[in-house]
Protein backbone atom coordinates (compact mmCIF):
# COMPACT_ATOMS: atom_id res chain seq x y z
CA UNK A 1 0.00 0.00 0.00
CA UNK A 2 1.11 3.49 -0.18
CA UNK A 3 0.87 6.30 2.42
CA UNK A 4 -0.28 9.74 1.70
CA UNK A 5 3.62 10.87 0.88
CA UNK A 6 3.66 8.17 -1.70
CA UNK A 7 6.02 5.79 0.08
CA UNK A 8 5.46 1.72 -0.73
CA UNK A 9 4.89 -0.16 2.27
CA UNK A 10 4.37 -3.77 1.48
CA UNK A 11 3.13 -5.93 3.77
CA UNK A 12 5.48 -8.18 4.92
CA UNK A 13 4.48 -12.07 3.67
CA UNK A 14 3.80 -10.71 0.78
CA UNK A 15 6.89 -8.69 0.02
CA UNK A 16 10.03 -10.26 1.26
CA UNK A 17 12.51 -6.91 0.64
CA UNK A 18 11.20 -3.34 1.27
CA UNK A 19 11.66 -2.64 -2.23
CA UNK A 20 8.82 -5.20 -3.01
CA UNK A 21 10.77 -7.35 -5.36
CA UNK A 22 10.80 -10.83 -5.29
CA UNK A 23 7.16 -10.84 -3.54
CA UNK A 24 5.95 -13.83 -2.57
CA UNK A 25 2.10 -12.74 -3.69
CA UNK A 26 1.48 -10.80 -7.11
CA UNK A 27 -0.59 -8.49 -5.53
CA UNK A 28 1.69 -7.81 -2.68
CA UNK A 29 -0.46 -7.43 0.42
CA UNK A 30 -2.39 -10.09 2.96
CA UNK A 31 -5.01 -11.14 1.14
CA UNK A 32 -3.02 -13.76 -1.13
CA UNK A 33 -3.68 -15.46 2.36
CA UNK A 34 -6.87 -13.69 4.15
CA UNK A 35 -10.14 -13.08 2.66
CA UNK A 36 -11.05 -9.75 1.68
CA UNK A 37 -12.46 -7.10 4.25
CA UNK A 38 -14.87 -6.06 1.78
CA UNK A 39 -15.92 -5.71 -1.60
CA UNK A 40 -14.17 -1.95 -1.42
CA UNK A 41 -11.10 -1.02 -3.70
CA UNK A 42 -8.13 -0.88 -1.70
CA UNK A 43 -7.05 3.24 -1.80
CA UNK A 44 -4.46 4.55 0.38
CA UNK A 45 -3.74 4.43 3.87
CA UNK A 46 -3.35 7.25 6.81
CA UNK A 47 -0.47 7.48 8.63
CA UNK A 48 -0.72 8.31 12.28
CA UNK A 49 -4.64 8.02 12.44
CA UNK A 50 -4.51 8.36 16.28
CA UNK A 51 -2.97 11.54 16.19
CA UNK A 52 -6.75 12.39 14.27
CA UNK A 53 -8.53 10.91 16.92
CA UNK A 54 -8.79 7.17 15.20
CA UNK A 55 -7.65 4.84 17.86
CA UNK A 56 -7.74 0.80 17.61
CA UNK A 57 -10.18 -0.61 20.05
CA UNK A 58 -9.84 -4.11 18.20
CA UNK A 59 -8.34 -5.63 21.18
CA UNK A 60 -10.96 -4.37 23.77
CA UNK A 61 -12.64 -7.50 25.01
CA UNK A 62 -16.24 -6.56 22.72
CA UNK A 63 -14.14 -6.06 20.02
CA UNK A 64 -12.16 -9.72 19.72
CA UNK A 65 -14.40 -10.96 17.22
CA UNK A 66 -13.23 -8.64 14.41
CA UNK A 67 -9.78 -10.12 14.54
CA UNK A 68 -10.90 -13.48 14.05
CA UNK A 69 -12.80 -12.16 10.89
CA UNK A 70 -9.88 -10.20 9.68
CA UNK A 71 -7.75 -13.30 9.97
CA UNK A 72 -10.41 -15.61 7.57
CA UNK A 73 -8.02 -17.51 5.88
CA UNK A 74 -8.15 -18.67 2.12
CA UNK A 75 -9.46 -22.04 1.19
CA UNK A 76 -6.33 -22.78 -0.09
CA UNK A 77 -4.21 -22.01 3.20
CA UNK A 78 -7.06 -23.55 5.83
CA UNK A 79 -6.23 -26.95 3.64
CA UNK A 80 -2.47 -26.39 3.55
CA UNK A 81 -2.74 -25.82 7.57
CA UNK A 82 -5.00 -29.02 7.70
CA UNK A 83 -2.35 -31.19 5.96
CA UNK A 84 0.44 -29.65 7.95
CA UNK A 85 -1.58 -30.37 11.12
CA UNK A 86 -2.60 -33.94 10.05
CA UNK A 87 0.60 -35.00 8.75
CA UNK A 88 3.70 -33.37 10.10
CA UNK A 89 2.66 -31.47 13.05
CA UNK A 90 4.02 -33.01 16.67
CA UNK A 91 1.46 -34.36 19.09
CA UNK A 92 0.40 -32.07 21.80
CA UNK A 93 -0.14 -33.57 25.19
CA UNK A 94 -2.42 -32.24 27.21
CA UNK A 95 -2.67 -30.23 29.71
CA UNK A 96 -0.20 -27.58 28.12
CA UNK A 97 0.64 -24.22 28.22
CA UNK A 98 1.56 -22.24 24.61
CA UNK A 99 4.60 -20.06 24.99
CA UNK A 100 5.68 -17.89 22.01
CA UNK A 101 9.63 -16.40 22.01
CA UNK A 102 10.12 -13.76 19.54
CA UNK A 103 13.30 -12.87 18.78
CA UNK A 104 13.83 -12.12 14.91
CA UNK A 105 14.09 -8.34 15.14
CA UNK A 106 15.59 -7.90 18.74
CA UNK A 107 18.71 -7.34 16.76
CA UNK A 108 17.49 -4.44 15.22
CA UNK A 109 19.73 -0.75 16.02
CA UNK A 110 17.03 1.27 15.32
CA UNK A 111 13.58 2.63 16.83
CA UNK A 112 12.00 -0.84 16.19
CA UNK A 113 14.33 -2.61 18.36
CA UNK A 114 12.70 -4.73 21.03
CA UNK A 115 14.60 -5.89 25.00
CA UNK A 116 16.15 -9.97 24.52
CA UNK A 117 14.63 -11.99 26.48
CA UNK A 118 15.65 -15.31 28.14
CA UNK A 119 13.28 -18.60 28.36
CA UNK A 120 13.72 -18.05 32.03
CA UNK A 121 11.74 -14.58 32.03
CA UNK A 122 8.73 -16.02 30.35
CA UNK A 123 8.59 -18.46 32.90
CA UNK A 124 8.51 -16.51 35.45
CA UNK A 125 5.74 -13.80 33.97
CA UNK A 126 3.45 -16.97 33.08
CA UNK A 127 4.20 -18.44 36.74
CA UNK A 128 3.17 -14.75 38.51
CA UNK A 129 -0.46 -15.47 36.18
CA UNK A 130 -2.62 -17.40 38.97
CA UNK A 131 -4.63 -18.39 36.60
CA UNK A 132 -2.07 -20.79 34.52
CA UNK A 133 0.57 -21.09 37.28
CA UNK A 134 -0.97 -25.24 37.92
CA UNK A 135 0.29 -25.77 34.00
CA UNK A 136 4.18 -24.39 34.70
CA UNK A 137 5.23 -27.30 36.86
CA UNK A 138 8.09 -29.54 36.80
CA UNK A 139 6.83 -32.13 33.95
CA UNK A 140 4.40 -30.32 32.49
CA UNK A 141 4.04 -29.36 28.32
CA UNK A 142 5.01 -26.00 27.13
CA UNK A 143 3.68 -25.45 23.18
CA UNK A 144 7.38 -23.36 22.32
CA UNK A 145 6.62 -21.21 19.41
CA UNK A 146 9.32 -19.04 18.02
CA UNK A 147 11.65 -17.92 15.12
CA UNK A 148 15.14 -18.64 17.14
CA UNK A 149 16.36 -22.26 17.60
CA UNK A 150 18.44 -20.59 20.30
CA UNK A 151 15.76 -20.22 22.51
CA UNK A 152 14.77 -23.90 21.75
CA UNK A 153 18.28 -25.14 23.08
CA UNK A 154 18.00 -22.62 26.40
CA UNK A 155 14.25 -24.11 26.73
CA UNK A 156 16.09 -27.68 26.87
CA UNK A 157 19.74 -26.90 28.52
CA UNK A 158 18.32 -24.92 31.23
CA UNK A 159 14.70 -25.90 31.91
CA UNK A 160 15.14 -29.07 31.19
CA UNK A 161 12.34 -30.49 33.59
CA UNK A 162 9.74 -29.27 31.29
CA UNK A 163 8.54 -31.46 28.38
CA UNK A 164 8.77 -28.90 25.54
CA UNK A 165 6.85 -29.55 22.37
CA UNK A 166 7.52 -27.35 18.84
CA UNK A 167 7.29 -27.69 15.39
CA UNK A 168 10.11 -29.62 13.50
CA UNK A 169 11.42 -26.48 11.31
CA UNK A 170 14.26 -24.74 9.84
CA UNK A 171 15.17 -21.53 12.24
CA UNK A 172 17.25 -18.78 12.48
CA UNK A 173 20.15 -18.56 15.45
CA UNK A 174 20.42 -15.50 16.86
CA UNK A 175 21.53 -12.70 14.70
CA UNK A 176 21.74 -15.00 11.84
CA UNK A 177 19.15 -14.68 9.80
CA UNK A 178 16.39 -11.31 10.07
CA UNK A 179 12.80 -12.15 9.20
CA UNK A 180 11.52 -15.95 8.52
Amino acid sequence: FKTQDGRNHFWHYAAMKHTGLNATCPSRDMFCYFHPLSKCQAGTVKENVEEEGITDHSSQPHNLWLKDYLTRPQQWLRKAIYDYLRDEAPHIPTPCIAMHVRRADVVLHDEHSRKYFQIKDYLRKIGADVDVRELVRDGNNILLFTDDANAIDEAHTFHSNYNWVYLNRARHRGSSGGWE
